[in-house]
């Protein structure tokens, strides 16, 4: 999967849960730029990798492989925020 693609992904993904690349910045005290570049993997920080990753709902190598989209698939988010994981 393309870099852009994969961080498109990742910004629709967030933004289905309430967050933008600005209150991530704000919340991990980095530059909004910063955490793009790590979403599109040409900077590599490890505080944003772990912060996307709680707030997706996985482990952050399972969000940093290519293969996590099933992962991601199978969360749904209830209307108070909270997660529900489906059976499998």
């Amino acid at each position: 999967m393309d870099a852009g693609i994969y961080a498109s992904y990742l910004r629709c993904e967030l933004k289905n849960r309430g967050f933008s690349l600005a209150l991530i910045a704000e919340e991990v005290g980095v530059s909004t730029s910063l955490v793009g570049k790590t979403l599109k993997r040409q900077r590599n920080n490890k505080e944003i990798q772990e912060y996307v990753a709680a707030k997706l709902g996985v482990e952050p190598p399972q969000l940093w492989s290519l293969n996590f989209r099933g992962t991601l698939e199978s969360i749904e988010v209830e209307e108070d925020g909270g997660d529900q994981r489906k059976a499998s």
